[in-house]
């Protein structure tokens, strides 16, 4: 035998010991009973920048829902639809029930991904300026219990927009 064989050998392409950034997206979609289970695993800076990323994210989510709604409710006044009245409005009517859903399902989003900062130890204030929110209406998110987005429907967000952001 060789000392060749004895010894391992390490090429570029070798998987790195340390995690990769979608190894981090498994380990935040867990949720974490303990901080330091966290810490442990990932270098905490990486998971910072990740869960600031995804606030971010969420943020421009419901920026772009509300644009999207801005816009429907245009076209209907430009356009002289009557908004809920009569059988011809059926249209303007299903392409605004589609974008307070939209809206709904974003600023749910934007929840969880604010209670998920939360429950990793991110401070108030750092969760604020990434969603470009108050850190008292970030305050009042993280004091409503966390609620489930899927299947939710139009009105089934408890309230939407108008709930706290």
């Amino acid at each position: 035998m060789s000392p060749r064989d004895e010894q391992p050998v390490l090429w570029a392409d070798d998987p790195a010991p340390s995690p990769l950034l979608s190894d981090l997206h498994d380990l935040i979609d867990e949720p974490a009973e303990a901080p330091e289970e966290v810490a442990g695993v990932a270098d905490p800076r990486f998971l910072r920048a990740e869960l600031e990323r995804r606030v971010l994210a969420a943020a421009g989510e419901v920026e772009s829902a509300e644009w999207a709604l801005d816009r429907t409710r245009e076209e209907a006044a430009w356009g002289g639809a009557e908004i809920g009245v009569g059988l011809d409005v059926e249209p303007v009517d299903s392409e605004l029930e589609t974008a307070r859903w939209s809206l709904d399902q974003a600023v749910c989003r934007l929840h969880a991904e604010l209670h998920r900062a939360a429950r990793h130890g991110l401070p108030v204030e750092d969760i604020a300026r990434a969603a470009s929110l108050e850190p008292g209406e970030v305050g009042a998110v993280l004091a409503a219990p966390e609620r489930a987005c899927e299947n939710t429907g139009a009105a089934g967000a408890a309230g939407g927009l108008a709930a706290v952001v």
